[in-house]
């Protein structure tokens, strides 16, 4: 199995790994049991286990660097699954042993078992209840979650903790029970779902949870859009589809009078995504050629991407509203970085950042203005702001048909946990092929333009090695 066929299990020196594992495991469903962010960002699904303090995690968690990645993954939507202590550190703060400070992605708290609590039972007759809780208690599912479903609410599911959450908004509680007080059992939003209860411990009802998570990350792996792709290219000046060297305006090849023909013919080829770029918009700051972009996404039923001019949030909303799968932001990474926060908030997973470099310095306004900013160091800072991937090119290679520049590719691609699509210099299959060797370095996927209207390249033959 390829690396992102597995799970990805957090290894942060904590937790019951080897049972959620081997559970998992059991059902047929391989895993990856890792620290390392680079391995665990090319899992369709993650799993985040946990038994110990919530301050020690945190800390194990910060000290491995995981926790840029571990926001990236809830943000974007993929399969998520936390598991006790996994459940309490995704909210924003715990009372075990003082004051300590959560991921936050959820707003609420974590508290202590009230002491001295006590159970009814029979008629006359109080219990007192021990802390930890420890047994099997009866869970009401209280959410339509698809890793819950097809499990009776009511199921029983085994317990171990002395803490339970407190989350602000109801409205994300996916089930619960009671132990002396009712509180959360797991929470839900989208593909995450976080429990206090131990699945891998929890046989019939805990299987059958840990299954559907499987087949959620299945899917996901199917449908994932950053497993490795080829990318064709449509750069559209004037209206037409043309080829720039280095990006200057003033050195174009066109191509085709018709970018939406392009369009068709790639996406009738069956390339799974176009990369289409206004470069007029590029150099002016604001798009010049949307209709034609518009009606090349109504055209096609592949995703497309689209950069080029996209300079502020309206522009962003206009694109994502007309069709455009992903845009794509390059000068305004630089020069508002509060404005990329502004769109990724609103638009999680749908926005990509431009990454052009000439001599590792990142180049902006459609390539003409070189900036004293290190391509790396820009990438590793917005990384936390919810970018789905980078777009890595080296301007010096753009369209000129002499290879990519593998080093500089690898080493932007290697401290960064979002993956990074390579553009420029792609000349032959050979690069693909090269490339494609480097997914489990973080490079999901290559973007091919000069190459393929020259015939230099073979789109079907390109996307043949996409699919194996």
């Amino acid at each position: 199995m390829s690396r992102t066929d597995a799970i990805g299990i957090v290894d942060y020196g904590m937790g019951n790994l080897r049972s959620v594992g081997k559970a998992l495991e059991a059902l047929g469903f391989p895993v990856r049991i890792s620290g390392s962010r680079q391995e665990l960002s090319r899992c369709p699904g993650i799993v985040l286990p946990g038994v110990g303090a919530f301050r020690d995690c945190m800390g194990n968690l910060a000290r491995q660097e995981l926790l840029p990645f571990l926001q990236d993954v809830l943000r974007d939507g993929r399969p998520f699954l936390g598991i006790c202590l996994g459940l309490q550190v995704l909210f924003s703060e715990s009372e075990e042993f003082g004051r300590h400070e959560g991921i936050g992605f959820l707003q609420g708290n974590v508290v202590r078992f009230p002491a001295g609590m006590s159970d009814p039972g029979e008629p006359g007759r109080r219990t007192v209840l021990k802390i930890p809780h420890m047994g099997w208690n009866r869970v009401e599912f209280t959410m339509d979650h698809p890793v819950l479903r097809g499990i009776p609410s009511g199921a029983y599911f085994y317990f171990v903790h002395s803490y339970y959450v407190r989350p602000d908004d109801p409205s994300i509680v996916a089930c619960r029970t009671s132990y002396g007080v009712e509180f959360a059992a797991g929470v839900g939003r989208g593909n995450l779902l976080a429990v206090q209860f131990h699945p891998e411990k929890s046989q019939a009802a805990g299987l059958a949870l840990l299954g559907n998570f499987g087949r959620l990350c299945a899917k996901r792996h199917e449908e994932d859009p950053m497993a490795f792709q080829v990318i064709p290219a449509i750069d559209i000046q004037g209206g037409k589809a043309v080829r720039l060297r280095q990006g200057k305006a003033e050195d174009s090849t066109v191509f085709a009078d018709s970018p939406l023909e392009v369009a068709r013919r790639f996406a009738g080829a069956g390339a799974t995504r176009l990369h289409v770029v206004d470069l007029d918009g590029a150099f002016l700051g604001k798009p010049v050629n949307f209709d034609i972009i518009k009606r090349i996404v109504a055209a096609v039923d592949v995703p497309v991407q689209v950069g080029g001019g996209v300079r502020n949030f309206d522009i962003a909303s206009r694109y994502l509203g007309a069709g455009a799968s992903r845009i794509i932001l390059g000068t305004t990474v630089v020069r508002n970085p509060e404005e990329v926060l502004r769109i990724t908030k609103a638009y999680p997973g749908k926005v990509a950042a431009a990454m052009d470099a000439k001599e590792g310095r990142v180049a902006i306004r459609g390539w003409v203005e070189v900036t004293g900013v290190v391509a790396v160091d820009l990438a590793r800072q917005i990384e936390e702001g919810g970018v789905s991937c980078f777009i890595y090119t080296d301007i010096a290679r753009d369209g000129m048909m002499v290879g990519p520049n593998f080093r500089s590719i690898g080493e932007f691609a290697k401290g960064l946990s979002t993956p990074v699509l390579a553009s420029g210099g792609v000349s032959t299959l050979a690069d693909v092929e090269l490339l494609r060797t480097m997914e489990n370095g973080g490079v999901c996927g290559v973007i091919i333009g000069r190459a393929m209207y020259d015939g230099s390249i073979d789109l079907s033959e390109a996307l043949r090695l996409e699919r194996e």
